[in-house]
């Protein structure tokens, strides 16, 4: 009888770790690729501007569980060369990760986007509980205070005005939601941080945003 893949992960595990640990542009910092281009010959990968903040928070937990799963102990190098890559990220010092004032892959705004930052938030979790690595652990406690500041309070749950905030921004009360991805794509990151972490405050904000999205 032959056994499903399903049963025993490892060797799909251990492709994807070469895979990640692969997709990287060295002579970029290790900084992973958003997009390949399949369809020409031969195949090629190049930047966008997601590979400041978003890609490398979804290349991190993916790296970081891929690792795990395949049965390899040790973080590796491409790891530590991506967290630096998200480490840059926070200049603003307010914890919220940015992309940066230039990019050489297209027109950026030095904005902190909510989607890119659970992106980096959960990468930075993943490889605190895997690494026991306080910097990182520094920078998602930051994240967290962060959305906890940006965050509107009402009646009706917690909610975001803005998909992407500029530094200096203070919030008021009355300002429209913005609903969508930032608002329910912080639900499961802060339920994550709170079951694994033991944090009541992030389960309280995951119940008020998803109290406002319902």
């Amino acid at each position: 009888m032959q056994v499903p893949d399903t049963l025993d992960l490892r060797d799909s595990a251990s492709l994807s770790f070469r895979f990640l640990q692969a997709h990287v542009d060295r002579k970029a910092g290790c900084r992973p690729y958003f997009y390949t281009r399949f369809g020409e010959d031969p195949v090629r990968s190049e930047h966008v501007t997601r590979d400041y903040c978003e890609t490398p928070g979804r290349h991190l937990y993916g790296l970081v569980c891929a690792r795990l799963m395949a049965g390899e102990k040790e973080e590796t190098e491409i790891e530590k060369a991506v967290k630096t890559l998200l480490y840059a990220t926070f200049s603003e010092g307010d914890g919220l990760s940015y992309r940066p004032k230039e990019s050489p892959y297209g027109p950026v705004a030095h904005m902190a986007n909510l989607w890119e930052n659970r992106c980096v938030f959960m990468g930075l979790l993943f490889s605190f509980l895997a690494t026991g690595d306080e910097k990182a652990r520094y920078h998602v406690d930051r994240m967290l205070d962060a959305i906890f500041r940006v965050a509107i309070e009402t009646e009706e749950g917690s909610y975001f005005s803005k998909r992407a905030y500029a530094p200096g921004y203070v919030k008021s009360a009355g300002e429209p939601a913005n609903m969508g991805q930032g608002i329910g794509g912080w639900i499961t990151p802060l339920v994550k941080y709170s079951e694994l972490v033991g944090n009541v405050r992030a389960l309280e904000l995951a119940k008020s945003l998803t109290k406002y999205m319902m």
